[in-house]
């Protein structure tokens, strides 16, 4: 019987553990109804680019899914990471590495994977050892400000890095390793500074060559859609693309700062009397003679003078720049209000208009191009908090309730809790639920695939399943017998793994 799906292309979101559990859940629903097997592109971004790196190193070895899920599985049930990859930033053991912090986690990475390498994926793909063709994992350039594309080469003809890309570059691409990849997909910004590459990648023969600063994937696209946009030939063989995203498309409300202790605190320390203050401390401890009061006056005097300077030449650039004839002052008791209205604007364009922004974009973009084979599941949608108590990312919504039902409220409380997660990379479990964290997530991760794959054959094959001979109505038959299942235990596919060796 012919396959339903023979070339699937998946797009794994960035969100750290959450969408590295999320994505687990992803897999784990394919594997269960036969449909892992026609995945041949991954792409990744972030925390996306954990399940990314790691299942294609166990493609590279090739274990069974049961064997990849279970060792994946207890590493992020270990919880681990962060404290591992603080332990090599004391130890300060890089080889060719910069000792800092996003090597810090790179080094672990590669341990997750075992070194593997992109060269490694191409071996086994050309000896026939994965149904992988393609692994994407997304980062962004600060050099140029487009994504930077790590992906394998050899045994397809896209390029590696960006069109902007020289040469020069590319001739180390046999040793940059799975985990390298993944630390300069997942180094967000604020928490991480930028890895270089080739520099931090091996080591380097041309002094000359210029670093390229690489950063979190999730700047441009955060859904890592993008690069199947880019190739026309392999996407428009493509006959599903599922799209696992842990985001949330709602705009938070940028709300203005208030009055309080805290913009009265930082007003106050910025402010002339407090500067008089410890201009008078200074004094003080001087003629009590000790050297430690005196010098942690005399600190700090220096800084609020310093401060003072400043702020009398930014108003005097203010003035100049905006051609004013009025004398301009920084009115030095709502400095706090001003400076906290400032951060708080830039984090919001950063987290959420920029990358909310690009993310409709993308997502538009696939659409528009792929509308009949597109297929997004997100981490929120069975949830239902709309009115009508329908999924939040649904459409076409009355056929699928007359086949499936209401969503029951199990699955929408499983859904609720997977998004009360943060996405950071480790998990802090007060939420008080009665089942794992990682558990959570990736049921999550499995009852909204399956959700979203019965959503398509029911919209887009409804022919086709009516026909009980066909390969299409198997599939339904396949997946209604396991949403039904989930809806009377959200947790049964997990547990099938993982209770059997946590006896």
């Amino acid at each position: 019987m012919k396959k339903v799906f023979t070339n699937i292309a998946l797009a794994f979101s960035g969100g750290g553990f959450r969408a590295a559990s999320f994505t687990l859940g992803t897999l784990s629903l394919f594997e269960r109804v036969g449909l892992l097997s026609s995945v041949k592109a991954i792409s990744s971004v972030s925390g996306g680019s954990i399940t990314a790196v790691k299942y294609a190193q166990s493609q590279i070895e090739g274990l069974g899914f049961d064997e990849f899920f279970l060792e994946y599985y207890a590493f992020l049930k270990k919880d681990d990471l962060a404290d591992l990859a603080f332990q090599n930033l004391r130890k300060g053991k890089f080889c060719h590495k910069r000792a800092n912090p996003i090597n810090a986690f790179a080094l672990e990475y590669n341990k997750l994977t075992n070194h593997k390498s992109f060269a490694d994926l191409d071996d086994a793909i050309e000896n026939n050892k994965t149904h992988l063709k393609r692994l994407i994992i997304n980062a962004t350039s600060f050099n140029d400000g487009l994504s930077f594309r790590f992906q394998n080469t050899r045994s397809n003809r896209f390029d590696f890095g960006n069109g902007e890309l020289d040469k020069k570059y590319k001739k180390y691409y046999n040793h940059i390793k799975l985990g390298d990849a993944l630390a300069a997909s997942s180094a967000f910004p604020g928490g991480f500074e930028p890895i270089l590459f080739p520099h931090d990648f091996t080591v380097v023969d041309d002094k000359e060559l210029i670093p390229i600063s690489l950063m979190d994937g999730g700047i441009i696209d955060n859904q890592g859609t993008s690069s199947f946009l880019s190739g026309s030939a392999f996407s428009n063989n493509v006959d599903l693309f599922f799209i696992a995203d842990v985001s949330s498309p709602y705009m938070e409300e940028l709300k203005p700062t208030k009055r309080n202790f805290i913009t009265f605190l930082i007003s106050f320390l910025f402010s002339v009397p407090m500067l008089l203050l410890f201009g008078i401390g200074v004094i003080w401890s001087y003629r009590l003679e000790s050297k430690l009061i005196y010098s942690l006056f005399f600190v700090v005097f220096a800084f609020l003078t310093s401060i003072q300077i400043l702020l009398f030449f930014a108003a005097k650039k203010i003035k100049a720049m905006t051609g004013s004839r009025f004398k301009f002052e920084l009115p030095s008791m709502s400095l706090g209000i001003f400076l906290l209205d400032r951060i708080n604007s830039l984090i919001h364009m950063a987290a959420e208009v920029s990358l909310k922004g690009f993310r409709r974009l993308n997502s538009k973009a696939i659409y528009k191009k792929y509308w009949n084979k597109t297929v997004s599941s997100m981490i929120y949608e069975l949830r239902c908090l709309n009115e009508d108590q329908k999924p939040e990312n649904g459409t076409h919504w009355e056929p699928i309730k007359n086949d499936l039902g209401e969503i029951p409220e199990n699955i929408k409380e499983l859904s609720k809790k997977a998004t009360e997660f943060g996405t950071t990379l480790w998990f802090n479990d007060v939420n008080g639920i009665s089942k794992p964290t990682i558990d959570t997530l990736i049921a999550c991760g499995e009852v909204t695939a399956c959700f979203n794959l019965l959503s398509y054959l029911i919209v887009h094959k409804k022919d086709e399943i009516k026909n009980v001979e066909s390969s299409e109505h198997e599939l339904y038959r396949n997946l209604k017998k396991l949403w039904n299942d989930f809806t009377l235990d959200p947790y049964m596919l997990v547990n099938l793994i993982i209770k059997p060796t946590s006896k």
